[in-house]
């Protein structure tokens, strides 16, 4: 929140600090300022104000209320604001029907006679230097009072309004042009302000132009309100609008901003229009919130903040900090003061105003029980240990599909709509896909597998799950699995009766998929770690022997191509294949046996040949030209492509 230094002044009794020392005193004791600028001879402070304090915060009044407790100056509101206008027979008050409980509480006042202009310029000022765009005078006042006591507030054009007001929930094809000429489609679970006409403004998120206050507007209907929070949320989620006033009003504010917020623009536009009528305070809902009531003593506070601080300070602070104190120690919040709920919440007002840089330093107390072991945890991490020793890899795939059980409200995408019920469909979705890296690898087969929570009907849980990709010539992948699982069981791992039917089920039924005519897939059931036990001659933890220096190299972003050839001839193995390298180029970057044959004396090599570039896709008479001198470097030899 973009916040003004002379604007705070109005609030404070003793000089606020300047430049890099108010940013200190705010980021020390209560939020973080993340830059300011200098603006004539003022300065704009960029506020992070954290959630637990937007309530009331999001205002001027309510940093001011912080910046006099930190400086030890007086909280005080000039005395204009406390100077209710003179209310006129000849206007009556709104008639305004309320139809929602989304609407904990509306006043509003009809004002008559007024005079739209452009705005003064200290208020243009003011609200320019916060980043606010100047409309006309009495849209900038409601602008400048929201800024000034957090309170959000509507005007309409009351000679555009059709008929009384009404706050309801919007009807099956019901539409609002917005301020900013946005067309909004509204459901049934929207609330908003109507007239006989239509909508006139989606409630606590933006006003509608057809009453919009102009230029040429003579008579107003003002709107201070309070509404449920989290469905101002939802609405403005839903529409696509965040701004000022949805942003405050899904911070759950205090219901008495409410009758600050009327009053204040009341007084603003009754000095700018002396010959004004103002009529009575349409009131719907309560006055005023149950103030909270934490007990704790002076005891907890001192050991939760480590600080040696009298009782009579501790009370001291709390005072200032507008709270009432009773006895040792029952503490009454002021009702804007929505984060203090629990003992702790105490605790730390007096903490951050008495000074963190006070709490001298101290060793943490030595525990002296044993920690519980979390046998989930140290099963899975065993399992990995076992799984990595025989050469399987580790995956982790996304939690969120669109075939699981159940279904998040507001998917990011369709295909991550719901909670995956199971590991086995990523599994297979994994292997499938990665199945053509084998032949640049130059491996023949790549073993995975991931522990990961699942979240089915039946009750979430942390499941294993194996999967295998095979090339012709290699083990196969059920066999694999199965060899695997016993690697598991040889190592201690006790199952109980269901999870070895699913191992017996893997390993009996061969379960395997041919997805393509060089490779086949295998990916075990869901395996549920939770049913499974370490027995006590395994509970250790694994040496870890000195590893090697690996080098890796950037992995090209261009696709590659893969070539066989055979070649039949008294030489060796290696003498062909280096043979092969030789003439490849740099953009042979594997070459693999993947087959022998004897004929007559001589031996037949076949080798996979894979080509790939660093800077660009091959083109197939690149590689064809390469397989060429292969072929003549073969006959130079006297041997023979087959």
């Amino acid at each position: 929140m973009k916040v003004s230094r002379k604007w705070l002044q109005n609030y404070v009794s003793k000089e606020i600090p300047k430049g890099e020392a108010f940013v200190d005193l705010l980021s020390m004791n209560i939020f973080e300022v993340e830059g300011y600028e200098v603006i004539g001879d003022n300065e704009v402070f960029d506020v992070k104000v954290l959630a637990d304090r937007n309530a009331y915060c999001l205002s001027h009044r309510g940093i001011a209320r912080e910046v006099a407790i930190l400086i030890n100056a007086d909280y005080k509101v000039p005395e204009f604001l406390n100077t209710p206008v003179t209310i006129s027979e000849k206007v009556s008050a709104p008639e305004i029907k309320i139809e929602s409980d989304i609407c904990r509480k509306y006043l509003s006042r009809k004002i008559n006679g007024i005079t739209v202009t452009a705005s003064p310029d200290w208020l243009k000022s003011g609200l320019e230097a916060l980043g606010q765009r100047s409309i006309n005078s009495i849209v900038d006042m409601t602008n400048y009072v929201m800024m000034d006591s957090g309170q959000p507030l509507h005007a309409f054009d009351a000679d555009l309004v059709k008929g009384n007001l009404t706050v309801r929930m919007a009807h099956n094809g019901d539409m609002v042009t917005t301020l900013d000429s946005k067309e909004v489609k509204l459901d049934t679970k929207t609330l908003v302000i109507a007239d006989d006409e239509g909508v006139l403004a989606i409630a606590g998120v933006k006003g509608g132009n057809r009453a919009g206050v102009t230029m040429n507007t003579k008579n107003i209907i003002l709107e201070s309100a309070n509404f449920a929070p989290s469905e101002i949320r939802k609405t403005s989620v839903k529409v696509n609008i965040r701004n000022e006033s949805s942003k405050r009003f899904e911070n759950d504010l205090p219901l008495e901003f409410a009758n600050v917020g009327l009053n204040d623009l009341s007084l603003l536009i009754a000095e700018a229009n002396p010959t004004a009528e103002f009529g009575q305070i349409f009131t719907f809902g309560n006055d005023k919130d149950d103030s909270k009531v934490v007990e704790t003593t002076t005891d907890f506070i001192r050991e939760c903040i480590g600080i040696e601080i009298s009782d009579s300070e501790i009370t001291t602070i709390l005072k200032k900090c507008d709270m009432q104190v009773e006895g040792n120690l029952k503490v009454t919040a002021p009702t804007y003061r929505r984060d203090i709920n629990i003992p702790q919440d105490v605790a730390e007002e007096v903490g951050r105003i008495y000074g963190y840089e006070k709490i001298v330093d101290a060793k943490p107390v030595q525990i002296q029980s044993e920690l519980q072991n979390d046998n989930e945890f140290t099963m899975a991490e065993y399992i990995r240990d076992l799984l990595v020793q025989i050469g399987f890899d580790e995956i982790i795939g996304y939690a969120l599909r669109e075939d699981g059980d159940f279904v998040l409200e507001m998917p990011l995408s369709k295909d991550k709509s719901t909670l995956r019920k199971t590991l086995v469909n990523s599994m297979k979705e994994y292997v499938e896909s990665n199945s053509r890296y084998l032949d640049l690898l130059g491996i023949k087969q790549a073993k995975v597998f991931e522990i990961s929570r699942i979240f089915p009907h039946d009750g979430e849980r942390t499941v294993l799950s194996l999967g295998v990709i095979n090339q012709k010539g290699a083990e196969k992948p059920h066999i694999v699995i199965a060899s695997a699982l016993k690697h598991l069981k040889d190592n201690g791992i006790i199952v109980d009766a269901s999870v070895e039917a699913k191992i017996n089920e893997v390993v009996d039924t061969e379960s395997k998929n041919v997805f393509d005519r060089k490779m086949e897939l295998c990916v075990s059931p869901d395996l549920d770690i939770g049913k499974m036990s370490i027995d006590g001659d395994n509970k250790k933890v694994f040496e870890k022997e000195e590893k090697q220096v690996v080098k890796f190299k950037k992995i090209s972003p261009y696709p590659f191509a893969t070539r066989d050839v055979a070649i039949l001839g008294p030489s060796t193995e290696k003498e062909i294949y280096d043979l092969i390298v030789k003439v490849g180029g740099e953009n042979l970057v594997r070459a693999t046996l993947f087959d022998v044959f004897t004929k007559e004396g001589k031996i037949s090599y076949a080798f996979r040949l894979v080509f790939q570039s660093a800077v660009e896709t091959l083109k197939d008479d690149v590689i064809d030209s390469v397989m060429k001198k292969v072929g003549e470097e073969v006959v130079k030899n006297n041997w023979v492509v087959r």
